[in-house]
């Protein structure tokens, strides 16, 4: 009983937070010139090209450039899972081809929210370096948290600590040409595991005109 209570307690602290930064309905419209002047849309080459020189392992991430239109789903305070809220991701190269620049867009009634990252690969670490910044309250806990990411049998794992010092681990996972999956586990230490408490379903779009790539 104690253990119940205490997961309850904890997941109360970190959920309600995730709850305003991942799951919110977003309207397509409202986001599409963003986007748009995010990817460059009028290049030939709108989310950028890998340069040449580039290590190997900058496909680890690589292969999700371009547009995403993603479900979200998030864990309440009384640990039951919220209907899946719509949102848009989209991926870049940046840096003369040598990094990656991500762009997470949400509404909050009728509010834009979101964030975004750079995510930079190290050569002789094979690791990557991940900054993330959110432009949706300074309550977000992927706000300013810096990453570590590697690749463990075609899992991509990022670990970070929040601003209160707590463990996040986000998986990229189950990765096809036109879709991915992805969530966000914190570490409770009292009960020494890991708690699930996002997830997110990917699906590719196309930037012209924003219909769904099936």
């Amino acid at each position: 009983m104690k253990l119940k209570m205490l997961k309850l307690a904890i997941s109360c602290i970190f959920l309600s937070l995730l709850n305003s930064a991942f799951a919110q309905e977003v309207v397509p419209k409202k986001f599409q010139k963003i986007i748009k002047n995010f990817a460059n849309a009028d290049d030939k080459l709108p989310w950028g090209e890998k340069n040449d020189r580039a290590p190997k392992g900058l496909n680890q991430f690589g292969k999700i450039i371009g547009l995403w239109r993603v479900q979200n789903e998030s864990m309440d305070r009384k640990g039951n899972w919220s209907q899946p809220k719509t949102a848009f991701w989209a991926f870049k190269y940046i840096m003369d081809g040598y990094a990656i620049q991500d762009l997470y867009l949400k509404s909050n009634d009728g509010i834009l929210g979101g964030l975004t990252q750079i995510r930079a690969y190290n050569r002789n670490q094979n690791n990557w370096t991940i900054k993330s910044i959110s432009f949706s309250s300074s309550l977000d806990p992927m706000d300013h948290v810096d990453f570590v990411a590697t690749e463990k049998e075609g899992v991509m794992i990022m670990k970070g600590q929040d601003k209160t010092d707590n463990k996040l681990r986000i998986s990229f996972y189950d990765f096809k040409q036109n879709s991915f999956k992805w969530k966000i586990e914190y570490y409770i230490k009292e009960l020494e595991k890991w708690l699930e408490v996002g997830r997110i379903s990917a699906k590719r779009m196309n930037l012209n005109d924003f219909s769904m790539t099936e």
